[in-house]
């Protein structure tokens, strides 16, 4: 999924997602490198799980990027709900933000 807006809109921005996971099955996925400006926070916590969470990790070039992470509980099948906040900061003013809230919905099979 893909969202675009313009460098100029500093509207908040809504996504849902919603994805199957297989039992034992890990979600990665990489939310912004360090030159984005982005800052990410788990508003809203999955109630079984494994694993869900932010990691921050260097690539080849020193450079930080942080992921998202989720792993249902072993065995579990059902659904799971995570929202992750991320606030977007203008390179050219501080002062502009703009805030992404995105939904996952996991269904695990």
């Amino acid at each position: 999924m893909t969202i675009s807006c313009s460098d100029e809109s500093n509207d908040d921005i809504q996504v849902e997602r919603n994805m199957t996971l297989n039992i034992n099955e890990e979600h990665n996925e990489l939310l912004s490198l360090e030159r984005d400006q982005r800052t990410h926070t788990i508003t809203r916590q999955a109630n079984i799980f494994e694993t869900s969470e932010i990691i921050q990790t260097l690539n080849a070039s020193d450079e930080e990027m942080s992921f998202f992470t989720f792993k249902p509980q072993d065995s579990f099948t059902g659904e799971e709900t995570v929202i992750i906040t991320t606030i977007e900061t203008s390179s050219e003013n501080v002062n502009n933000s703009r805030k992404i809230t995105t939904t996952y919905n996991f269904t695990v099979q």
